[in-house]
């Protein structure tokens, strides 16, 4: 139970660093039912999940040399660019949906967030790394580990699942237009987050593994 807690706030405190994913969870929320919203939530999870569990059995160590890294980082750059630009196109059209027109679906929702979350390799490293120093600083063994890694992936539904029930809540006194605005914020953050980590990438800059949820 200890070793639960522990990654649950471990977990909780690692989701403070929102990324793309954050916003993009957000723009399903503000624009949807609650029951879509929580369908995204769902993709996040599982992808998040799938990421732990390969992280657990030391997928990591196998891929770990720098230009794949850099293939991963140039990759999950281009992912979050396209999901942007999805977004600023539908924000265009007026549409109320960042992947596909007209009122967005439960399966809709979650397909999207599973892939955009999935398609961030690196966390594969972020997630080996935690549990790389969790194993060096509490003495942990594989058991004690995987059930830490349970706790800090299941941070990722209470993060994401608090915040969008309580922006499913306010949304329905928001005017469209401040939707569209939010939309269109959404776009240029993944958008601005998938070039700068481009540039760093094509400069030689150092390479951050950890990606905000």
């Amino acid at each position: 139970m200890k070793m639960l807690l522990n990654g649950l706030l471990t977990g909780l405190f690692l989701q403070l660093a929102v990324g793309p994913i954050f916003f993009f969870i957000l723009s399903i929320a503000v624009e949807s039912d609650l029951f879509v919203a929580w369908a995204a939530v769902a993709g996040v999870v599982l992808a998040d999940y799938i990421y732990v569990a390969l992280s657990i059995l030391g997928i990591a160590k196998l891929i770990d040399h720098p230009k794949v890294k850099r293939v991963f980082g140039i990759v999950s750059a281009f992912v979050i660019i396209a999901f942007g630009a999805y977004l600023l196109w539908s924000a265009i059209r007026g549409a109320q949906g960042a992947i596909a027109s007209g009122d967005r679906t439960a399966a809709g929702a979650f397909v999207s967030s599973f892939l955009l979350t999935i398609g961030s390799p690196l966390t594969l490293f972020f997630w080996s790394s935690i549990f790389a120093v969790k194993a060096i600083e509490k003495n942990y063994n594989k058991r004690e580990i995987t059930v830490f890694g349970i706790g800090a992936g299941f941070s990722t539904v209470i993060f994401l699942g608090a915040t969008v029930t309580i922006v499913s809540v306010l949304q329905a006194s928001l005017p469209d237009v401040i939707v569209s605005i939010l939309n269109f914020i959404v776009a240029a953050v993944m958008i601005g987050y998938g070039l700068i980590r481009l540039v760093r990438i094509f400069s030689g800059a150092p390479a951050r593994i950890a990606e905000g949820t």
